[in-house]
């Protein structure tokens, strides 16, 4: 394959290599991880997990992984379900899919699905730095324990297949 022709992915959350979530497992099966990359928005803590706004301020900056997708569309499909935002989910959906202007670290550009949250914004915290690893680090190490020591559990996406 092309590697032009390659769609890629952008993880800034749960789903980066650091945090070891059982979605991984399934990611890499899926993808390949390409290098870190940063995007412009801002980086909320909605709870356990972030969610990314768009941001007009060139300031506001995202730190995350990319990966290229060997079967887009079957890993954007079992992404979209996890995400909550396939057809069938109630509308709004919390999270949407959609490309993005990313910057990997060997300086190169280019565009990467992501998942944004799309309700207001206003009501949570805008995590500093931008990078979800540094915030659970500094700030919720004890979360940062619990997704490194969850077990992989394997029913856990049974809509997942093979």
């Amino acid at each position: 394959m092309n590697p032009a022709e390659i769609e890629h992915l952008f993880v800034y959350g749960t789903l980066r290599k650091a945090l070891n979530h059982s979605l991984l497992t399934v990611l890499k099966k899926h993808a390949f991880f390409v290098n870190n990359g940063v995007c412009q928005g801002k980086l909320l803590n909605l709870g356990k997990y972030p969610g990314v706004v768009p941001s007009e301020n060139s300031n506001n900056v995202v730190y995350g992984e990319v990966y290229g997708l060997k079967d887009s569309k079957n890993i954007l499909e079992i992404l979209d379900r996890y995400e909550g935002c396939s057809p069938g989910f109630p509308q709004p959906t919390k999270f949407i899919r959609q490309l993005a202007s990313v910057f990997l670290s060997t300086g190169l550009h280019l565009k990467a699905w992501m998942y944004l949250y799309n309700f207001p914004a206003e009501q949570h915290e805008v995590i500093p730095g931008g990078d979800y690893i540094q915030y659970l680090e500094k700030h919720r190490p004890h979360l940062l324990r619990e997704y490194m020591t969850s077990p992989l559990i394997e029913d856990e996406f049974d809509y997942l297949g093979d």
